[in-house]
């Protein structure tokens, strides 16, 4: 088969513009953008990191998944947050386990408060990880799966009754909480320590 001039030149153009075309990627993952956040990507919860949310008025707030035995003052320290930071209740050495949140806030210029507490239900329930029984309220225990406004009103009102609860079972006696309905909620409960 002959091929024409037009034909060679063609395929030629062709070769040049997926040569750039691949360049360009190429680059573009391999170099950093200018004016990019520097933001470590840590993994995710299925190779044993713990998610946490940091929360306040800093342009990096989100979602992160850090490896486990990171401690709040690591993560600080990774996320450039450490200088000048007055870390509330001493949890600078305390270490991340799933669904924490750090609330990062600007008091004055160059200071910095950061404080250790726990995911909103809302935003912990959409990453899948547990929420406080004895902090949920009504609306937050309904965004769980198999529990509507009656159980949610029942678990609540007997929370009421008891000052608090010290086991997840204990809301079995809710009324209209059957054995299985517990056994598909209670993996989105834990009972805090406080």
């Amino acid at each position: 088969m002959l091929m024409l001039g037009g034909q060679i030149d063609g395929i030629a153009v062709i070769l040049v513009v997926a040569f750039i075309i691949f360049a360009v990627k190429t680059a573009v993952h391999s170099f950093p953008v200018l004016g990019a956040c520097d933001v470590p990507v840590m993994g995710s919860e299925s190779d044993g990191s713990v998610v946490l949310e940091l929360s306040g008025d800093r342009d990096r707030r989100g979602i992160y998944y850090v490896p486990s035995g990171t401690t709040v003052g690591e993560f600080s320290d990774m996320m450039d947050l450490s200088t000048g930071a007055v870390f509330a209740n001493q949890c600078r050495g305390r270490v991340l386990s799933g669904g924490d949140r750090l609330a990062v806030f600007h008091d004055r210029p160059g200071e910095t408060a950061i404080s250790c507490r726990r995911m909103r239900p809302s935003t912990a329930l959409a990453l899948d990880q547990p929420i406080d029984l004895n902090g949920a309220t009504i609306g937050e225990l309904m965004l769980i799966p198999g529990v509507g406004k009656k159980t949610a009103e029942a678990i609540v009102e007997l929370r009421k009754k008891k000052g608090r609860f010290l086991r997840i079972d204990e809301i079995r006696a809710a009324s209209g909480l059957g054995k299985r309905v517990f056994k598909r909620i209670k993996q989105y409960f834990y009972i805090a320590c406080n």
